[in-house]
């Protein structure tokens, strides 16, 4: 698996367990019924559900993931990401190649699915996986310097910036923001924790808003 792997003790908080993953043979299976419609499910997509299948903060934290006993082929495309709401889905090419699906209007995420395991993972996370989370609103020309500054005095790795999608983070803290839509004044903030005193020395350090 990708890099992004070798991060998820640290955003769990733990070492990983055998139960986190679905069961080899329920894959397989699913495997197998998915070849015989014509489709060759990914390495990558496999691996993530023997992994992490069962892990709910990453799999169900915010979209869900299609259980293999789920997947399906749609004009030659697996399904295997739901958004939240229903509002879209997310479906792979023959090349791994992830699609998002509109209004049965299909959109190019621009990654493969590894590179796209690596964006939405940590999302999964900032948006609903970990409990804890506080923002803080911005006028939008002061944006830029604030999350530079923070940044900066965290001293955190960027881990994510992808269609307007920016995330620091370390073990299981996260700074996130999304760029700012055309007609938006101000902008959200946002840092997300595993842990309630994480999140609230963020809060102390740098004026962020306990949503909780």
């Amino acid at each position: 698996m990708s890099d992004w792997f070798d991060l998820v003790p640290g955003w769990l908080g733990r070492k990983l367990k055998p139960e986190d993953g679905a069961p080899l043979q329920d894959i397989d299976a699913a495997v197998k019924k998915i070849a015989a419609q014509g489709f060759s499910v990914p390495a990558a997509l496999r691996a993530l559900h023997l992994r992490l299948g069962a892990c709910k903060p990453l799999m169900r934290g915010f979209n869900r993931f299609v259980a293999p006993s789920a997947w399906k082929v749609l004009d030659g495309h697996l399904l295997f990401l739901d958004e939240n709401q229903d509002v879209c889905q997310w479906i792979l090419d023959a090349d791994s190649r992830v699609w998002m699906v509109v209004n049965e209007e299909r959109h190019p995420e621009e990654l493969t699915l590894g590179d796209f395991l690596a964006v939405v993972l940590p999302y999964q996370l900032a948006q609903g996986g970990w409990p804890c989370t506080a923002d803080m609103v911005l006028p939008l020309a002061d944006a830029t310097a604030v999350r530079q500054k923070i940044a900066i005095e965290l001293g955190w790795p960027e881990i994510v910036r992808h269609n307007g999608l920016t995330i620091y983070g370390k073990d299981a803290s996260m700074l996130w923001w999304l760029d700012p839509a055309r007609d938006d004044t101000d902008q959200h903030l946002f840092v997300s924790c595993l842990h309630q005193s994480d999140l609230d020395d963020l809060c102390s350090r740098f004026g962020f808003a306990d949503l909780g």
